[in-house]
């Protein structure tokens, strides 16, 4: 999952933690994958649920810790779709 490596590893090399909003607008992530606010944010709670991010909802916005490497991200949700 090309999109990933992407938006974490090149767009955002040197941060292990993102504001998703800035993952959001920058690539617009939620257009490109065709999801609502909502969607994604489920889509969060189970990258959460995994171990692959801590988030932090505190301030209003989720910021995004990430806590795996890509490889493992990426096994992941290939893991989800067999």
């Amino acid at each position: 999952m090309r999109i990933v490596k992407v938006l974490w590893d090149e767009q955002f090399s040197g941060d292990r933690q993102l504001a998703f909003k800035d993952v959001e607008r920058e690539p617009r992530l939620l257009s490109l994958l065709g999801w609502s606010d909502a969607q994604a944010m489920r889509w969060l709670d189970w990258m959460a649920y995994k171990g692959l991010v801590q988030i932090d909802r505190y301030t209003g916005d989720a910021v995004l810790l990430r806590l795996r490497e890509t490889g493992k991200v990426v096994d992941a949700l290939y893991s989800e779709l067999v």
